[in-house]
């Protein structure tokens, strides 16, 4: 079946934000969700266009299982937003398997496409830390670098490839040759975090829809070592009843705070950082011609 066939009869997604994962797409993904024109599915991250690429079951402890393979499904999640002007697909898994910019594409040429990007080697930090606060990383962050090859070959998911996943170059030069700049809005999470505000009011702009103040002050997807504290609050979140009661008694900010207080920093050590900073060095020159723009602060 003809997906422009298809998209006459139900709506479907025409704004991607493609990743990178770990560099702010849930907090800009939950902004936009806020705004009146926008419409986000509960689902934030169906990851529909990576299915064909992607051996599965993951391999990795705890990686992700619940992706959409199905277009009936896909378009179901959006069922409800033919009032909103854009419909969001928020699947950070886009831009590392970057051919899906030519499905997507062809699903829908009139799309538009937003990319985040960060300093890799904060990224590959964040992502270890991520994967560390769900208690699925238990080794130290140099023999996890040193097994990343490994755990590729042995089919691991994506936030395991703390230096592949940051190699951004290829990544944004392809979504740029299939949809051209015009479509595609390049956002620094280092912009995003210094004037969140402005940020939002440029990319509605370049939308071309009315500005709301959708801003949040809230940090998505903290990571670090989780307290004892947090663990068992996370176990209980798994039983069903405990979790009703949970979110009937607790508001989302309190329980905001609580993870805030209970998640302890991850340091590591500056000849890791360097010898990271020393792998990604070409890859960033390359982006910076790329966009012309100046990355020298991602060297530092």
């Amino acid at each position: 079946m003809d997906r422009r066939e298809t998209s006459r009869q139900r709506p479907i997604p025409n704004l991607f934000i493609v990743g990178a994962a770990k560099c702010g797409t849930t907090s800009l993904a939950n902004a936009l969700s806020r705004h009146l024109q926008i419409f986000m599915s509960v689902k934030k991250e169906p990851h529909y266009f990576v299915t064909k690429y992607k051996t599965l079951p993951l391999c990795g402890p705890g990686d992700k299982t619940d992706y959409i393979s199905s277009e009936d499904e896909y378009l179901d999640l959006y069922r409800d937003g033919s009032d909103a002007t854009y419909l969001l697909d928020a699947s950070t898994e886009y831009l590392y398997y970057h051919t899906c910019a030519e499905d997507i594409y062809r699903f829908n040429p009139d799309s538009r496409i937003i990319i985040m990007l960060r300093d890799p080697v904060q990224r590959a930090i964040s992502s270890y830390k991520h994967l560390t606060r769900d208690s699925r990383e238990k080794r130290p962050f140099d023999e996890s670098l040193a097994l990343e090859e490994w755990r590729i070959e042995h089919n691991w998911g994506v936030l395991w490839r703390y230096k592949d996943l940051g190699l951004y170059y290829e990544q944004v030069k392809h979504y740029l040759n299939v949809f051209g700049r015009e479509r595609v809005q390049i956002i620094f999470l280092e912009d995003f975090n210094r004037n969140q505000e402005e940020t939002i009011r440029s990319l509605l702009k370049w939308l071309d829809i009315k500005y709301e103040d959708i801003t949040s002050k809230r940090k998505d997807n903290i990571g670090g070592v989780p307290s004892f504290s947090l663990k068992i609050a996370r176990l209980l979140s798994g039983v069903p009843i405990i979790r009703k009661i949970g979110k009937a008694m607790i508001s989302e900010k309190a329980y905001q705070r609580f993870v805030e207080r209970n998640i302890q920093q991850v340091e590591i050590s500056p000849e890791i950082k360097n010898k990271l900073r020393e792998f990604f060095t070409h890859d960033i020159q390359q982006l910076e011609k790329l966009l012309e723009c100046d990355l020298s602060h991602w060297y530092k």
